[in-house]
């Protein structure tokens, strides 16, 4: 099954970034019960090894300081003319990036690929749409067209953005607890069970 790790979000938090988005073309923006903050995609594992995972996560997570978690500006992740998603970002804390780190060696200890990049903590707010089909193909043939959807595809990532940054997001709050969540991909977009969660310390 597909899996990821993360920490839950108060209402508090969720509440701004998920209410009252403006419409903008291409934007999907993430449903309050998909919104998170993501440890570690642990992607498919196996029944016969999730027994494991649990026992790891939860002596992991035991020795784990709460972390605090607190929104600090916005942005967008992918290349200027392909941007992937949009997202609020979250400080640093160092409870928090060493919980991600605990993490990710539990994961390791039952087989599960280590993250090789430095883990950037955000919470994904939307999603861009592909566009349309073909646009890539016709680029030699239409340069101008294609340049001129390019900038309004950035100015509308730059709305976005913009939409996330002005949002009154609540002061840092403290994580009690991280969850190993199971995710089934569906036509209207993916649903998220809950398998297992962890305190911390």
């Amino acid at each position: 099954m597909r899996l990821f790790v993360a920490i839950p979000l108060p209402d508090a938090l969720l509440a701004p970034l998920t209410t009252d988005q403006p419409p903008l073309a291409r934007i999907r923006w993430v449903p309050r019960d998909r919104v998170h903050l993501t440890l570690k995609f642990a992607g498919e594992v196996g029944n016969d090894r999730i027994d494991a995972l649990v026992d790891a996560l939860r002596d992991a997570c035991r020795d784990a300081e709460s972390p605090s978690i607190g929104c600090a500006g916005a942005g967008f992740f992918g290349q200027r003319g392909r941007p992937r998603v949009v997202w609020a970002g979250v400080q640093p804390h160092p409870a928090l990036l060493a919980v991600e780190q605990a993490v990710d060696i539990a994961c390791a200890q039952i087989g599960i690929r280590r993250d090789g990049a430095d883990y950037h903590p955000h919470i994904t707010v939307a999603r861009l749409a592909a566009g349309p089909a073909g646009a890539h193909r016709q680029k030699s043939a239409s340069n101008r067209a294609v340049r001129a959807g390019d900038a309004e595809l950035i100015e509308t990532v730059r709305r976005a953005v913009e939409w996330v940054a002005s949002r009154d997001l609540p002061p840092a709050f403290i994580a009690d607890r991280c969850v190993l969540y199971r995710s089934d991909l569906r036509p209207a977009g993916p649903v998220y069970t809950e398998l297992a969660s962890f305190g911390f310390g």
